[in-house]
């Protein structure tokens, strides 16, 4: 009798070793990673530049300075984008991540000045392109530095839970001194983190997001603030690969 021997490897569902973010841009170059990064700016708001090994984000240093520019997802929302952003002598930058639907986390290092101006605030968010247009809330999360009249800065972690209510963090920071931002989101989970430590946790279903690192001030005094080491987890799903079947052997049967 001839035998069929037949060697079947099937591939482990899932991933066989824990996800793990992976470097973005510790922005080492001469300039910004045109591939990585989309730019955004207005009312004052300057182009985000490098400086010293970090992107700086500062607004209402140049005298009369009012220039717009707007990413193209933007336009895609609406192309008449660039005439409604602005007006209200808020400056804003935008760092708008390129590839939002490929990421399920992100880690960044910021650091505001230690003269951090009152009503100023910086940080990593979530971002609905076509509710900010329709003037619908439009920041579905944000991990926020912020700087309140007559108060020490803190970071300020601000989320909808799936029913729709607004949730809240506050953890107090020093200003001068580099705070570590990171959200992790699970399909139906989302987890925020400051300096590593674990903040909150919520149920989540996002969609139609832009991530972006935004900078922005409700008053017109000059600002700078640093973005350094931001690091991405990577949207990995997808089908099971088929089984990889191996023969070895006369298959004829007998």
């Amino acid at each position: 009798m001839r035998h069929l021997i037949i060697f079947l490897s099937i591939a482990l569902l899932g991933n066989a070793t824990a996800q793990t973010f992976e470097l973005y841009d510790d922005f080492s170059g001469s300039a910004l990673d045109a591939d990585k990064w989309n730019l955004a700016y207005w009312d004052g708001g300057n182009s985000p530049t490098l400086s010293s090994g970090r992107a700086l984000l500062s607004g209402n240093t140049v005298s009369n300075w009012n220039a717009t520019e707007v990413t193209e997802a933007m336009l895609q929302a609406n192309a008449n984008a660039a005439s409604l952003v602005g007006g209200k002598n808020e400056a804003h930058i935008f760092l708008e991540f390129n590839d939002s639907d490929s990421i399920s986390g992100i880690e960044v290092q910021l650091t505001l000045p230690a003269d951090v101006p009152d009503q100023f605030g910086f940080g990593l968010y979530a971002i609905d392109y076509g509710a900010l247009f329709n003037k619908e809330d439009f920041i579905h999360f944000g991990l926020d530095l912020w700087k309140s009249s007559g108060t020490p800065p803190a970071a300020v972690i601000e989320w909808k839970d799936l029913s729709g209510l607004e949730q809240e963090v506050t953890v107090p920071i020093t200003a001068g001194e580099p705070v570590l931002l990171k959200f992790e989101r699970t399909e139906g989970t989302i987890r925020f983190f400051v300096d590593d430590v674990q903040v909150a946790e919520s149920d989540y279903a996002g969609q139609n997001e832009t991530f972006v690192i935004r900078a922005f001030t409700e008053l017109e005094a000059s600002f700078m603030a640093y973005v350094d080491n931001v690091r991405v987890l990577r949207d990995t799903t997808s089908e099971p690969p088929l089984p990889v079947i191996e023969s070895y052997g006369n298959t004829d049967l007998l």
